[in-house]
């Protein structure tokens, strides 16, 4: 990246939760530090600041973006933390301003058709601070989905990130259904096909998003999300939004009643057209550097 960064008139970063407080963070800002000193312009877009805890890994970030071109973050949290910058700004995430399918959102099933639940799970010990989950977690999704296959919806486990142990934590989940149950099951494993993964999801009836990203496509497509907290940058994006309907943490989630998430169904979707049109605004910079070049 550093060799190309050299040769480049400007770098693009694009990403998500790229700035998290690890052991070796450091040498990740000196890599990202690196970059920024070879390229002329350097423009980051649709990321999120932390979690972290030293008030250093804020100060040495906080340092390096007075010297880039523009920053475009994706909630109002990570803003404000830089807000003294004047090259930081906020917009909603980006993929708010995916386009929605020719057919049109919350009506891509036939109207006969059996409803569908789409899980998007995790696996919660990838992440050091929901070591202690996995088997709550499991649990509680065989429960959840045996509860609506006896009201009569059809579910699909779905594996968003294999990397992070999706694939995995779908396969111990259905391992331990009965097999009475599983013909009433699919799982679905995302191999770098959006198109048939919002498929997917613009089948769903409703949508229980251990994703973040799971989260924000069902919003877009208009479908009951109903969200299970792993990470503040999930409750950062539905407040943002004014989300009003029902959530769980990893604290809460065994006391969860599957009939809470039946009754997100009723509630619907929120109304995400503000957030849709104003996540085009991530470009709006680089846009106008573009032209002026």
């Amino acid at each position: 990246m550093l060799h190309l960064a050299k040769k480049c008139d400007a770098v693009v970063q694009i990403g998500g939760s790229l700035f998290m407080e690890t052991k070796h963070w450091h040498a990740e800002w000196q890599k990202t530090a690196d970059i920024r000193k070879a390229s002329m312009a350097f423009f980051l877009l649709g990321s999120n600041f932390g979690p972290f805890q030293q008030k250093l890994f804020y100060q040495k970030y906080k340092q390096l973006f007075a010297t880039y071109t523009d920053i475009c973050f994706r909630e109002t949290y990570s803003y404000h933390l830089f807000a003294t910058l004047e090259n930081v700004r906020a917009a909603p995430d980006i993929v708010f301003s995916l386009p929605v399918p020719e057919q049109s959102a919350g009506q891509a099933q036939p109207i006969n058709a059996r409803p569908k639940l789409v899980i998007s799970v995790i696996k919660p010990s990838i992440r050091p601070h929901l070591a202690a989950f996995d088997d709550i977690y499991y649990e509680k999704m065989r429960e959840i989905a045996i509860y609506f296959i006896h009201a009569g919806f059809a579910v699909t486990f779905a594996a968003f990130c294999s990397y992070e142990g999706d694939e995995l934590a779908m396969q111990s989940i259905t391992s331990g259904i009965p097999e009475t149950y599983m013909s009433d099951i699919s799982t679905y494993v995302h191999q770098s096909n959006p198109a048939e993964t919002i498929r997917l999801l613009n089948q769903a009836s409703i949508i229980i998003a251990s994703r973040f990203h799971a989260m924000i496509v069902g919003w877009v497509l208009e479908k009951p999300v109903f969200p299970i907290i792993y990470s503040k940058k999930m409750t950062n994006v539905m407040d943002d939004i004014g989300f009003t309907g029902s959530s769980v943490d990893f604290e809460q989630l065994q006391a969860l009643e599957p009939t809470t998430i039946l009754k997100q169904m009723t509630d619907g979707a929120p109304d995400i057209g503000k957030q849709r049109q104003q996540a085009q605004n991530h470009f709006a910079m680089l846009d106008a550097f573009l032209q002026e070049e």
